[in-house]
Parts: C-alpha cells; structure tokens; sequence
C-alpha cells in the first residue's frame, strides 16, 4: 500500500458540490437567476438565491438545510456572488455565463483560477495551509504531468491517470503541493514506477474525492477526457492549445503571502482577505483559445449559401474559439438549416435569401427565414438563437431573452421562433420553441423578469430538430 511518509503527508481538500452529478445544469440555471439579481444587502440577496435554488427542478421537497448548501458551495467554490460591505451581488463569471451559455469556457477560466489556499476553504484551513507553506495550482501541475508521462511513455503509448494516483503522490504529497522537491516530472516518474512494481493505493471514496474533482473538472473543460472501460484519465490531443494556455497564465493569488511575516495567527486578516480572493475569483482573464479566423456570418449573408464542408470546418473552429463563436456557430447552424429546409420544399429562390441580421440593428431575433408552406411561402420567419456548448448533454431547458427580444417575441407572435442549440461533446442538440409569448399566455412555459426575461419549458413544448448533418464527416 502507497503511503506517503508521515511528515509530508497533508490532505488538501475543498467544498464540494452536492449536485456534482448535474453541475452543468445547475450552474447554468444559477448563473443565469443570480446574474439578474441586482445589489441587495446580503439577507435579501441570499433570500432571493435561496428561492431561486428551490424552483430548480426537483429541489421543492428538499430540506432547508440543502439548499443552503447548494447556496454555500455555489458561493465559496465557483464566486459566483461577491460582498463588498455588506451588500452583494452576482459575480463576473455568473454574468459571463449566464451571457455566453458556454460550460466548457467557464471551467476553463474557473480551472485557471483556482488553487490551495484558496476563500473556498475556511480561514482556519486557509492558515493551515500557509503554515505548511501550500501554494499549490492542481490544474497547471496536472496537465504538465501528462506532459512529462507522454515524454516518458514514448510516442507509441498515452500516459494515464487514475484519481488514486494523482491523490496519494501528489494532492496528498508537501513536496508536490508546498515546495518545488517533486515536480510535475517526479511525480510521473513515481506513478509508472509504481505501476510497474503494482502498488495499491487506498481507493475509497473519501480518499480520493477532492484529486477527482479536479480530474472531472478538467473533463468538463475537454482538457483530459475518462475512458469508461477502466476509469482513467488521458489528456485531450485536440484541446492542448488551451491546455498550453492555461499553464502558461495560471493565475496565482497574492494576497496571502505576507500573512504569517505579520502575525502567525491572522484569522482575522484571512477573513478579510475572503472578499479580495472572490474578486480575484471573478477576474475576467479572456478566453482561454487560439485566435482562429472563424466562420464570417456577414459573408454566409451575402453569399445566400454554405457548403456543408464550410459549415463542418467552421463549427470545428467555433468550438474551439471563445464564448462569442459559440454563438455564431449556432446562427451559421439555424442559417444552413432554414436554406436546406427551404431547398427540401422546393423553393431554392427563398433559400438564398435567408440571412442573418446584423446586430446593431437590433431587431429582436438573429435570422430572417420563411415559413415555405403552401399558401405561406413567403411569410417571413423571426429566428433567435439560443445557443450553449457543455460536456454533457443539458437535461434542463431555460435561456434568457433581453427586453428587445422580448418584445419582439410579444409582437411578432407565431412568426417568431426561438433555436435553441445545445453543443455538448461531440453531439448538437436542437429544440425549437415557435410563439413564446404564446406560450407564456397559454401557460405552456415559464418567464420571468430577471435582467431582461428568463424562459424555462420543458421539453414536450419544443420540437426537436435534426439542425446539424455531418453526413460522412463524422462527429464534430
């Protein structure tokens, strides 16, 4: 059995979801309620998530005491709220996400940032971790021991992780997490020479759950992917730009280091240090991607048609782009999908004249298409799109219209469609919601004022569309 020697054997830890297994649908959901929350003292505003966590779907005949862990994890582990003299307020990353829609760009920035000792942790935790002198960045040391395995393994093999490994030689390890004794290389080192001589390590679940965490984290931003045959983790060749680039700008906070020279028991200074770590939490570090040219919406306009090999090459470097080509690729996907629809009807002349609008006209929707039935031809189509990227499929269904869209949704009524697309690792989703304020009329789907309008269905009111043919190129 691996044990790490007694006097530098140290268990990091930090607060762990509840809802880990639904994070992704969880944190959008918070993002987008908490991102409409304006400043309040900080009981109001903490009585507002609270309701807000308890109409999440499943979560009305839970008991008190769980929301208000929901509430605390989603407030000390992802900053989503922010206090500042007694009032507080939504974070940036909850208003950036809420913004783009895009899960795997969160997690990237949210991996980048987080590190030991950090305000996710309490301020006694946060002075013992000083005291034992942990500054300690598990996503940057991760990703550059894959780098070392791979350089050790050779070119003909993929080095591996188990959650076990990473826990007992490194997350548990002072020389790994406190002091540059074991480096990245090292540790790689230990773990091969482990297996070739097949040490055990202790694998129960409360062992290894915070080393997991990070390892599923960095799943969820397509940086390392689990196999599901035996539970390992390799890294993710098609993402090692933005795996370069979060070692590159790993952010480290500061605002610890002069804690102990000043007074060795500083918990108070810890705690009041707490607010300047959820800022330095929220700091809007841009995305973590190669500037790559992407698809030119303006030209798909002008030209009045794209190849599905444009499309397919274009939506590749979409997803590989920053939260604003997330949401071009869903509009270059709702263009290419409304002219194949009108082409099928046999009205290529219609099909030429889809288009996106640009958006300083602001008009309400995205695209102007047309119905192309019999006796409605030409009847214009309103299209918004809706679009998010995630590592899992999404099971819960909500998007944010602003006050104009809103509006136009009001006035336009049945011409009016919302796509609503939903990039998830190798997969596109699509469900269509036509008339909305015809639904909220008729009480079909959910809206409420929260900056600009929040729209909640479930799926049944929408109808899936087949809005992205690969054809015979396979999976994104």
């Amino acid at each position: 059995m691996y044990e790490v020697p007694h006097q530098y054997f140290y268990r990091l830890h930090h607060v762990r979801p509840r809802f880990k297994n639904d994070v992704e649908d969880v944190l959008l959901y918070v993002a987008q309620r908490i991102s409409g929350i304006q400043a309040l003292p900080e009981s109001e505003f903490q009585a507002r998530l609270f309701d807000d966590l308890r109409a999440y779907p499943g979560n009305l005949s839970k008991k008190k005491k769980t929301i208000d862990n929901w509430r605390t994890e989603i407030s000390a582990l992802f900053g989503f709220v922010l206090e500042t003299d007694g009032m507080n307020s939504a974070g940036e990353a909850a208003r950036q996400l809420a913004s783009s829609g895009d899960l795997v760009q969160f997690f990237r920035n949210f991996l980048l940032r987080f590190q030991y000792p950090g305000g996710h942790v309490k301020p006694t935790t946060v002075l013992e971790q000083l005291k034992k002198g942990i500054h300690f960045h598990p996503a940057s040391f991760i990703i550059r021991i894959f780098e070392a395995g791979d350089n050790l393994v050779g070119p003909e093999k993929s080095f591996s992780l188990s959650a076990a490994e990473l826990t007992h030689v490194v997350f548990n390890d002072l020389r790994c997490t406190s002091s540059a004794e074991f480096g990245p290389e090292d540790a790689a080192r230990i773990i091969l020479r482990n297996r070739q001589a097949s040490t055990i390590y202790d694998e129960t679940g409360d062992v290894i759950r915070y080393a997991l965490d990070i390892l599923d984290y960095l799943v969820l931003a397509e940086i390392l992917y689990k196999m599901p045959t035996n539970g390992r983790y390799y890294f993710d060749d098609k993402n090692r730009y933005a795996a370069n680039q979060l070692v590159a700008r790993a952010a480290l906070f500061s605002g610890y280091d002069q804690i102990l020279t000043t007074s060795p028991t500083a918990l108070a200074e810890i705690a009041e240090i707490e607010s300047d770590w959820f800022e330095f939490a929220n700091l809007d570090l841009g995305p973590l991607n190669e500037e790559l040219e992407t698809l030119e919406l303006s030209a798909v306009a002008a030209e009045r048609g794209l190849s599905i090999d444009d499309l397919i090459d274009g939506i590749r470097r979409a997803l590989e782009g920053g939260a604003r080509d997330i949401g071009w690729a869903g509009e270059a996907l709702a263009i290419d999908y409304e002219q194949r629809r009108l082409t099928g009807a046999g009205l290529p002349e219609l099909a030429k004249k889809v288009c996106k609008i640009p958006d300083q006209q602001g008009v309400g929707y995205d695209i102007l298409s047309f119905e192309g039935k019999p006796n409605i031809e030409d009847v214009k189509r309103h299209i918004e799109v809706k679009t998010t990227r995630s590592y899992q499929p999404l099971k819960t269904f909500s998007f944010r219209l602003t006050n104009n869209e809103w509006g136009s949704a009001k006035a336009l009524k049945d011409s009016y469609y919302v796509f609503r697309v939903m990039v998830s690792h190798e997969r596109v989703r699509t469900i269509v919601l036509r008339n909305p304020w015809g639904m909220y009329e008729a009480e079909k789907i959910t809206v409420r004022a929260q900056d600009g309008w929040v729209v909640t269905f479930d799926e049944e009111q929408g109808e899936w569309i087949e809005i992205f043919e690969a054809g015979d190129h396979g999976k994104l």
